[in-house]
């Protein structure tokens, strides 16, 4: 779970800093991973190469709506609704949220490791702090071991040996 906590200015003008919460289940990967042709980490790559500007920001949009949602006190449930997320969207705080992980590599990339699910998380660390991608950047290293630790979840075999051959 991504707990981030954003300091914003409210519309009455008054400052706040509230925490918001963001996971993703591995069935929500697997929904994620099948809702575009061709899987979700092939889009993500195929955008980035091209940098389609409004693709990657839809593209998180689509992220950060199916990641964020309210936790219980006692921490037993994570409640995702269209509700909640409608409130979360109408705050001066989303736009802020938004905008930092559309404008800023290293902020997007932290969102995506830290929604994951915690074994999944403790796959991308692994690939990514192994070294197995030759000359990438940690950033580069992270992205490629999102790509194929998310088609791994979603069980996806082509997306798979997509995400493995782009890393080699």
């Amino acid at each position: 779970m991504f707990i981030k906590t954003i300091s914003y200015k409210d519309f009455d003008g008054n400052e706040r800093s509230e925490d918001f919460y963001f996971n993703l289940t591995q069935s929500e990967i697997l929904k994620l991973e099948t809702s575009l042709n061709g899987g979700l980490t092939s889009y993500m790559s195929l955008m980035v190469q091209k940098q389609s500007q409004p693709d990657i920001m839809n593209l998180f949009e689509k992220i950060i709506d199916a990641a964020y949602g309210i936790k219980s006190l006692d921490g037993r449930t994570f409640t995702k609704t269209p509700e909640a997320l409608a409130e979360f969207k109408a705050t001066a705080a989303y736009d802020k949220f938004f905008m930092e992980i559309c404008m800023d590599e290293a902020k997007a990339s932290e969102f995506l490791l830290k929604i994951m699910p915690d074994d999944v998380n403790d796959k991308i660390k692994k690939a990514a702090e192994s070294g197995v991608y030759d000359d990438a950047t940690l950033n580069d290293a992270q992205r490629k071991a999102i790509s194929a630790a998310m088609a791994e979840v979603a069980g996806s075999a082509v997306a798979a040996d997509d995400a493995i051959k782009e890393a080699n």
